[in-house]
């Protein structure tokens, strides 16, 4: 019996990105204020709380990231110095 072997990404297109895409994501950056990994289902979706849709993540290019380390610091001065706004 010769059954043909499927072709995930035409023949399963859900599995499009995981067997041809992958590897060419754009890496998150991680260490952003905004960055969240939603857990569902056994999965780490990557997220931006800025946006507040989940999985989107427009890392590469995003004019909104700033640094976790910059954040911290910057609330750390502002309850140093009273707190008040």
């Amino acid at each position: 019996m010769n059954i043909p072997k499927p072709n995930f990404a035409s023949d399963y297109p859900i599995f499009s990105n995981v067997c041809c895409g992958c590897f060419n994501q754009p890496e998150e950056k991680t260490d952003c204020y905004f960055y969240h990994e939603e857990h569902q289902m056994g999965a780490s979706i990557p997220t931006c709380n800025y946006y507040g849709q989940l999985g989107y993540c427009p890392c590469e290019d995003c004019d909104k990231y700033i640094k976790s380390s910059d954040v911290f610091r910057i609330v750390k001065n502002h309850v140093d110095n009273g707190g008040k706004i």
